[in-house]
């Protein structure tokens, strides 16, 4: 387990068979650089594989919307999480069109690209919004055609 910058990891050249990473893509401001030094840490036909939120999901549209500098209060009242647990976010690499751009620009091959359901904790504050949040997750898993509005998104990537 290591905790670094993404883009400048102290490891060596082809030293790492998989590298996984969950709640971080969103947060990546360079994608070149974070997918290029994936590249280079990873063995050949080594994985990179992340779970990170969807740019169509409700939450990252209001992330986006919202000034990254009032998310620690919002996310403090909404979620009860302490301002120093919330990070900026940039959505840099959060669409299917993203990953194919980043992916094929630094030498990787997509094995699967999955959007996933989420549980609507941002709406826990309140019973309705929450049930009426509740709804909405529904309807998205049960339709497949809705699914690019799904929380998640799980990649998994391999070095070519």
């Amino acid at each position: 387990l290591l905790k670094n910058d993404l883009s400048a990891i102290p490891i060596e050249d082809g030293s790492v068979d998989i590298v996984m990473c969950r709640s971080v893509m969103e947060h990546v401001v360079d994608p070149l650089a974070v997918y290029s030094e994936m590249n280079r840490v990873l063995r050949p036909k080594g994985y990179f594989i992340f779970l990170t939120g969807n740019f169509w999901d409700y939450a990252a549209l209001a992330a986006t919307i919202v000034p990254n500098r009032l998310h620690p209060w919002i996310v403090s009242k909404v979620q009860g999480r302490a301002p120093m647990d919330v990070f900026p976010t940039a959505y840099k690499t959060n669409t299917s069109a993203a990953v194919k751009k980043w992916a094929s620009a630094t030498g990787f091959q997509i094995r699967s690209f999955q959007y996933l359901g989420q549980y609507p904790a941002y709406f826990m504050f309140n019973g309705f919004l929450f049930l009426v949040a509740s709804a909405y997750e529904k309807l998205l898993r049960n339709s497949e055609r809705l699914r690019f509005f799904r929380g998640w998104i799980l990649v998994v990537l391999r070095k070519e």
